[in-house]
């Protein structure tokens, strides 16, 4: 009979195991539905489910996490676009049949679209939406309307 009862009493020592640990509160519960009930502070077992939720602050947030993963490439795209668009708009012949500085300006031009259009792509992308918000849209597309610009009108 004690062999029955130091089998079922698993809860107990999963608790003082907890305890043992650090942990201060600590809720067990039946449901096999919807969230484990969980506070700052607290760790929530499912039993059963074997669902394990961590503290807040030890899980971390992984929208933050995915806006830096995006974030540092986009505003590297973002830098070489404006790089590239820079070069577009301030690169002038040097005399009027200058054919090698109006393909330098088609070709920065050029660049600053696909580049644009990369990063609005990366931003567009249906697993960054919720990450970013719609600021992250506005230097492809005023980059892409400047090179666009430069590249339609005349020298």
């Amino acid at each position: 009979m004690e062999d029955a009862q130091e089998e079922f009493d698993a809860v107990g020592l999963v608790r003082s195991a907890l305890a043992d640990a650090g942990v201060d509160d600590v809720s067990f519960t039946a449901e096999t539905r919807g969230r484990p009930r969980t506070s700052k502070g607290r760790i929530a077992l499912m039993h059963g489910n074997r669902n394990e939720t961590q503290s807040p602050d030890a899980a971390g947030d992984d929208k933050g996490c995915l806006r830096w993963v995006i974030g540092v490439p986009l505003a590297l795209l973002h830098l070489l676009a404006g790089f590239l668009c820079f070069y577009a708009i301030y690169t002038r012949p040097g005399h009027p049949g200058d054919e090698d500085a109006l393909f330098a300006i088609e070709a920065f031009a050029v660049l600053t679209i696909a580049t644009g259009a990369v990063a609005l792509l990366i931003t567009l992308a249906p697993a960054h939406r919720a990450a970013l918000n719609r600021w992250w849209l506005v230097p492809p597309v005023a980059l892409m309307l400047a090179a666009g610009v430069r590249l339609a009108l005349p020298v």
